[in-house]
């Protein structure tokens, strides 16, 4: 009897937690809207002694909308990306294609993306800082998917 006592108080206290959590979490994210804050996108070339911009800036995107900075590379060097968006706006999705992705990518199509230049649902980070970047045409996409 005490075992089944002890199963039977352990459920309830689960269920009211898991309500407790769910509401907490809707909560949060009811605050945010619409909107996704970038406090600052900045995508440079690292030259170890003076660096190259390839694009900087900061926006507020609207649910859908998107920010996107192209650039060409001769050869392999090292890009960096800085990505800093306000947490009490909505995450946003990082996305690094080439020109032939970013084709893919607008016609709806199945695409392949830079995995160390690209994150999903993020408030941003710092993008490859010792890998280095491929040459050719590239594309990079802050997206509001909301």
């Amino acid at each position: 009897m005490k075992q089944v006592s002890a199963l039977f108080f352990c459920l309830m206290m689960t269920m009211s937690l898991s309500g407790c959590l769910g509401d907490a979490g809707e909560m949060g994210d009811a605050g945010r809207g619409e909107n996704s804050r970038i406090e600052n996108i900045h995508a440079w070339q690292d030259g170890w002694v003076s660096d190259t911009t390839l694009c900087q800036e900061s926006i507020i995107l609207k649910g859908g909308e998107v920010y996107m900075c192209s650039f060409s590379l001769p050869n392999d060097d090292w890009v960096v990306i800085d990505l800093e968006v306000d947490n009490s706006t909505d995450p946003v999705d990082l996305i690094t294609l080439s020109d032939l992705n970013y084709q893919k990518w607008q016609d709806g199509e199945e695409y392949v993306f830079l995995e160390d230049w690209t994150e999903f649902q993020t408030f941003g980070a710092q993008y490859g800082k010792d890998i280095e970047f491929p040459g050719g045409d590239w594309f990079i996409l802050v997206i509001n998917p909301v």
